[in-house]
C-alpha cells in the first residue's frame, strides 16, 4: 500500500544484494520489459512507480510482478525482495520457490477410440524397367 498524496519511484532489489550492484541489476531490457533485477533465481522488474494516494485517507495498491526460473526439479529457494524509496519508506517481501516435478498426465486410453486409414499407394506411379543386353549369348 502506498500511502503518500505524490506519486512515487520505489526501486526493487533482493536483499542479498544492495541496488546498482552488478549481481543485482540485469544489463538492458529483460525478456519481460524494463531493465530488472535478479536473485536466487528470482527476477523483478528494478523500479515500480505508485501513483498518489487519494485525500481520504486510504491508500493506493502497488502490484509487481515477481518470476521465478528454477534450474533444477527440487530445488527450493528463498530470498527477500525489497522495495524501498526514500521518502515511501521499505517493505520487505519474503519470496519462496520451489520446483516439483511434472504429475503425470497418463495413463490414456485409447482402446475406446475408433479411427481408419484408407488404404493408399505410395508411389505415385510404377516405373517401367527395361535391360539392355550387350551380348546375344546372354539372352
Amino acid at each position: 500500500m502506498h500511502w503518500l498524496p505524490e506519486k512515487t519511484d520505489y526501486r526493487c532489489f533482493f536483499k542479498g544484494a544492495r541496488p546498482g550492484s552488478a549481481a543485482t541489476t540485469a544489463p538492458g531490457p529483460s525478456p519481460r520489459g524494463p531493465p530488472s533485477a535478479s536473485g536466487s533465481g528470482f527476477e523483478v522488474a528494478s523500479s515500480v512507480t505508485a501513483p498518489p494516494a487519494p485525500s481520504n485517507g486510504q491508500g493506493v495498491e502497488v502490484e509487481l510482478e515477481v518470476a521465478f526460473e528454477p534450474t533444477v526439479i527440487g530445488e527450493s529457494l528463498r530470498d527477500v525482495l525489497v522495495v524501498a524509496s526514500a521518502v515511501g519508506g521499505e517493505y520487505q517481501c519474503p519470496l519462496v520457490g520451489r520446483c516439483v516435478p511434472p504429475k503425470p498426465q497418463g495413463p490414456v486410453d485409447i482402446s475406446k477410440v475408433s479411427w481408419a486409414a484408407p488404404p493408399r499407394c505410395l508411389i505415385a506411379s510404377i516405373p517401367l524397367l527395361w535391360q539392355l543386353l550387350d551380348s546375344v549369348a546372354a539372352g
